[in-house]
């Protein structure tokens, strides 16, 4: 029997879209992301089977909108049979705004509670009940005073019996008089099934408490100017229903008084304000956006069961301090439910004290927690990292910053990828060399002194077992920062790398490739071998690099050589060496009837010195089709041009990015994570060796972040 002919069995997109099920048209829906509009406009059942699926729904509302409607030409939102989530974005426009596709500059400004209304008038009870949540945005702020979105909100609340999310636009300032305030508050409770709200700015809420009382209202987001302890924390916890609490102060006075003031006692402070908490409260979070500074609490039936503190731009452990002692206030609340304490963004300044005697409100509340956890640890000097942790214990990950960079101004090493915890007492105290102030000893939970714990483990766990003999340990070797360079520029050429120099003196000694208590060597000697083979081919002619400059998208290039060593060392004389290889190279683009757009082929520019024998200079174009006119250039123009070597940066990062001084930090600390990653097994998980590791090879990038220039130069 013959099968089915060819007609019969094609399956077309127009007959499997409609099949699809629900969740399987949902997951394409959210895959289509920004380009939704673009697919939707394809064809017409493309456009059927999204306009019948889509869930959520971004609309401009302006005055252009509203004289349509009027006219009776707006789009209805019964087109969206499934439609739940909206997101407005209300344009206030006056006379003065320029043209868009709603003409709303001819028109004048509409009252921001009529616009946000209007998608929802003449739509059947059906439509309305479906919309379960609303994002309201703003173009411009509005200048026609306040209250008027809040003067919308009554009639929303008719519109939309069923929203149980509404988030109104930041900056909008919520309540500026007490009259608008109680109108808002009683705008908010009209809303039966509202549960999550997010206000803009309000500086109090009196009226909070007696107008929510009751309310579905189960989340409050709220951005205020007001002081928080006093009055608006005070009046959102008379909201017995509230759950989940998310104050964000706005306020541009001083942030380093009120956050170093929160620990203080009597009226007006975070425990006094906790004291008429609600036992239905699970969370309490506070943000200081002038810091970026974060008080996460968690509660479970009146107890604190955690607490997450982050340090955002200024994690100085002293915000930390005075943010524990506020909550070693509230006793009451710290029973024996309490969990979790977790360090986020902690930043050591060299001034900064570690030692618990000066901090001793955290010490102490993280030795009530059942677990202590630091996320992230960052100083200017590995020592102060090294000598903070031995305190804090091992965090997931650790940083150098370099105040003076920009782009590459932090180098982060993970921890957890590899090796295992440091629990207390498994890291000797520091020293006052270690941190450069003077230290306690590591955090204890039970009190007890160091010795009296190593008593106790070895009676828990027998005898202890014979010491290794050192012979039998070799040291634990480190590449060099020359090695470690050019590490991190095989990962931008994707290759390998020309001979960068001449070894260092006093680098046999240790082997090839590494080095013992801060010798050099290089990386191994397979590299050295790979480096003389591919030395031949640099530089390429410029057929060749513009051709792969154009097929591969390369816009950065490498110049190394000890040619480089004397321009280097002066800025200015290799700034005037970049500014007459950038018009030679302009020539040359010109000469071959190349239009110029630019006024500098050469974008920046980075000095890498890493030794007088070993220099290299990271060069980005402004375009890819300048590359081999710069590379021409280059290796054409000056005397150094015959003892240097032109390298095309064919890896990722080099591809994808565009400013010298960031990949060149993204490449160093990829470069730092691998290095630890294969080292750390081999400390056999002894936490005194992963720490020495990690300190060495801290070191091992701030002596390069040393030796590199801390600017960027541009033409």
């Amino acid at each position: 029997m013959a099968g089915p002919g060819p007609s019969s069995s094609r399956l077309s997109l127009a007959d499997l879209l409609p099949q699809l099920p629900t969740a399987a048209a949902d997951a394409l829906i959210a895959g289509l992301g920004n380009y939704i509009g673009t697919v939707r406009s394809t064809c017409s059942f493309l456009r059927n089977f999204i306009d019948q699926n889509v869930t959520c729904l971004n609309l401009r509302v302006g005055a252009g909108m509203l004289k349509r409607w009027e006219d009776g030409k707006a789009l209805s939102l019964e087109r969206w049979p499934r439609l739940s989530k909206m997101e407005l974005c209300l344009a206030n426009w006056g006379q003065e705004a320029s043209s868009d596709d709603d003409s709303d500059d001819e028109l004048p400004a509409a009252d921001l509670g009529h616009l946000l209304t209007l998608p929802f008038l003449g739509l059947s009870a059906a439509a309305r009940q479906r919309i379960t949540c609303l994002v309201v945005e703003q173009e411009v702020a509005d200048d026609g005073g306040d209250g008027q979105l809040e003067g919308g909100l009554p009639h929303l609340a008719l519109l939309l019996p069923s929203l149980r999310e509404l988030r109104l636009p930041p900056y909008m300032h919520s309540g500026a008089t007490a009259v608008l305030q109680r109108r808002l508050m009683d705008s908010l409770a009209a809303f039966t099934h509202l549960q999550h709200v997010e206000l803009g700015i309000c500086s109090s809420l009196p009226h909070a408490g007696r107008a929510l009382a009751g309310s579905s209202l189960r989340r409050l987001h709220l951005s205020t100017d007001g002081d928080v302890f006093k009055t608006v924390l005070p009046q959102l916890l008379q909201v017995t229903q509230l759950q989940h609490i998310h104050l964000r102060r706005t306020a541009t006075g001083d942030p380093d008084r009120e956050i170093l003031e929160v620990g203080a006692a009597g009226a007006g402070t975070l425990s006094e304000a906790l004291k008429g908490m609600s036992p239905v409260l699970k969370s309490l979070t506070l943000l200081w956006s002038r810091r970026d500074i974060q008080l996460a609490l968690s509660f479970r039936q009146g107890l604190m069961t955690a607490a997450r503190m982050l340090g955002g731009l200024s994690g100085s452990l002293q915000y930390f301090a005075s943010l524990a002692a506020s909550l070693q206030a509230c006793s009451a609340l710290l029973g024996p439910e309490f969990e979790k304490l977790t360090l986020g963004d902690v930043f050591l300044p060299p001034e900064e004290p570690t030692d618990r005697s000066a901090r001793a409100p955290l010490w102490d509340l993280a030795r009530r927690a059942r677990v202590f956890t630091v996320k992230d640890v960052s100083s200017y000097t590995p020592a102060i990292v090294a000598g903070a942790l031995r305190l804090l214990g091992k965090p997931q990950s650790v940083a150098l910053k370099c105040p003076a960079s920009f782009y590459g101004a932090t180098v982060t090493l993970q921890l957890r990828a590899a090796g295992g915890k440091w629990p207390a007492g498994a890291l000797k105290a520091p020293t006052q060399a270690d941190t450069g102030a003077a230290v306690d000893a590591p955090l204890r939970r039970d009190g007890g002194s160091a010795a009296q714990q190593q008593e106790q483990e070895q009676q828990r766990s027998g005898p202890p077992s014979p010491p290794t003999p050192a012979n039998e340990q070799p040291p634990l070797r480190l590449p060099s920062a020359v090695a470690m360079c050019r590490g991190a520029l095989q990962r931008l050429a994707g290759g390998p790398l020309p001979a960068l120099g001449a070894p260092a003196p006093g680098t046999a000694a240790a082997g090839p490739g590494e080095q013992v208590a801060g010798s050099g060597g290089d990386e191994d000697g397979a590299a050295a071998a790979a480096a003389a083979a591919v030395g031949a081919t640099y530089p390429l002619i410029p057929a060749e690099l513009a051709a792969a400059a154009l097929q591969e998208d390369l816009n950065m290039l490498l110049l190394c050589g000890p040619g480089l060593g004397v321009l280097v060392q002066c800025s200015e004389a290799l700034k005037a060496w970049m500014r007459k290889v950038d018009a030679a190279a302009r020539l040359a683009r010109m000469a071959d009837g190349n239009p110029v757009y630019t006024p500098n082929l050469v974008f920046d520019y980075l000095a890498l010195p890493f030794a007088p024998e070993c220099c290299c200079l990271l060069v980005s174009c402004e375009e890819v089709a300048a590359v081999a006119a710069v590379a021409a250039a280059a290796s054409e123009h000056g005397a150094c041009g015959s003892l240097m070597s032109v390298v095309p940066m064919r890896g990722k990062l080099a591809v994808t990015g565009y400013s010298t001084e960031r990949v060149w930090s993204s490449a160093l600390q990829e470069e730092l994570q691998a290095q630890w990653d294969a080292r750390v097994g081999l400390c056999g998980g002894d936490p005194e060796a992963e720490l020495e590791l990690m300190r060495r090879l801290l070191e091992l990038v701030s002596e390069i972040k040393a030796r590199t220039p801390h600017c960027v130069h541009q033409l």
